[in-house]
């Protein structure tokens, strides 16, 4: 009886191949435009906070207790050998680098802003960010002799300044006397971090210890773990042992706790995604009901002469709901094949969006963006088919079940 009644459904479908295809291409239509906006916001999102994370703490930040708060460039690591020490000792970490920032200003012949100065070592930024693979123009070169500098695309058009050309750095040390230095620019970035590329001149630690007399002081270590899983049993592992070895009071920070804002991003990312599935799939779902409500209308003589026969309604009522999952689960089939395959194009090639990077590095994306491709994706779309497809015959179903065989046969 049940291979009858699929029978019946599909012969049913076919009946009026139009209006069975304008459906299947609705169904299709928003589900191939919801899967790749989906797939492209998520990437958008995630490619942010890499960029924000690789460029910026790390997935673990290790400095003086309050130094986040404070940003004070005296509130460095006494004795960096120990905490490097635990680090290294930590199983689940891969890459740290120690980092020295300080509040400066640059000069040009044309212009001149605030500034951070970052100090860091060309080797361990190599294996932690890879600035060389941000590189536009010159080389990431900071030699210490040369007094080479590295700074962002945005800094260099404000300065117009390009490779070769030198720059003049002001800042106030611990004893609180002005230091000026005169470097030259080695190379021009652009990480998609605005902070990096718009107001940072990143040199060699050593010169920065030297030109702020501050010797071996670092303010902060970024460490890569390899497991993100286990950050915080990490975390906690660090801030026990950093407890144990240092007299300072060192405090140990995923990098949710100190940008809030991704994780915030993160949620209210995930609240877009199933707002604007509802709202798609609402309007699929009146259009479904309109067309499944004509449908049984047009047969209800039809169902009538079956329950008069002593079809119970409730294989009628299957018989009904299975065309609705399938004219549905054809339009996922569809929809999921053309929206996972654009959502792997651009997973693999990106979206080239060259023409706003500048507007873009403003708010740290990046110009090319590249999609997420999720097996997620394809049980959320088929979820909302299928919860869809079964909320539009919901009605039509309750209408037929009103009227008893006689009224469904004399029904025009």
């Amino acid at each position: 009886m049940f291979k009858t009644v699929i029978k019946i459904a599909y012969y049913n479908l076919w009946r009026r191949k139009s209006r069975s295809i304008v459906v299947i291409i609705m169904i299709a239509f928003g589900l191939t435009m919801m899967m790749l906006t989906q797939g492209l916001y998520e990437g958008m999102t995630d490619q942010m906070i890499a960029d924000g994370i690789r460029t910026g703490t790390g997935q673990i930040l290790i400095d003086v207790k309050g130094h986040q708060k404070s940003k004070l460039f005296s509130e460095y690591i006494e004795e960096p050998a120990k905490i490097e020490s635990v680090i290294k000792n930590n199983l689940n970490v891969t890459y740290f680098v120690g980092r020295l920032k300080s509040e400066g200003m640059v000069s040009s012949a044309k212009y001149s802003q605030g500034i951070r100065v970052l100090g860091t070592s060309v080797e361990k930024e190599s294996e932690f960010i890879n600035y060389r693979s941000e590189i536009l123009e010159g080389k990431f070169n900071l030699d210490n002799e040369k007094k080479h500098v590295v700074i962002g695309k945005g800094l260099a058009e404000k300065l117009k300044v390009g490779v070769g050309k030198k720059i003049v750095i002001n800042a106030a040390t611990l004893d609180k006397s002005i230091v000026a230095g005169a470097y030259r620019v080695a190379g021009i970035i652009r990480t998609n971090n605005p902070e990096i590329d718009s107001a940072t001149v990143i040199m060699d630690i050593t010169n920065m210890q030297n030109l702020f007399k501050l010797k071996n002081g670092i303010n902060e270590y970024s460490v890569i773990v390899k497991d993100e899983k286990i950050i915080q049993k990490t975390k906690k592992e660090l801030a026990v042992s950093l407890d144990n070895i240092t007299k300072q009071k060192m405090e140990v920070l995923t990098w949710q706790e100190v940008y809030p804002i991704y994780v915030m991003m993160e949620n209210v990312m995930g609240y877009f995604i199933y707002i604007s599935y509802f709202i798609v799939f609402f309007a699929v779902a009146i259009g479904l009901f309109n067309v499944f409500l004509i449908s049984i209308f047009e047969r209800v003589k039809e169902y009538g002469i079956l329950m008069a026969i002593g079809t119970p309604f409730k294989q009628v009522k299957r018989m009904i709901y299975f065309e609705s999952f399938l004219v549905g689960f054809i339009g996922y089939l569809i929809g999921s094949v053309i929206g996972g395959a654009a959502c792997l194009y651009f997973h693999l090639k990106g979206l080239d969006l060259s023409s706003f990077a500048k507007g873009l590095n403003d708010y740290g994306m990046a110009a090319i963006t590249y999609s997420n491709f999720k097996a997620s994706y394809f049980v959320l779309g088929f979820s909302m088919v299928t919860i869809t497809t079964y909320l539009s015959a919901v009605i039509p179903v309750w209408r037929l079940k009103k009227m008893n065989p006689v009224q469904a046969i004399r029904f025009n």
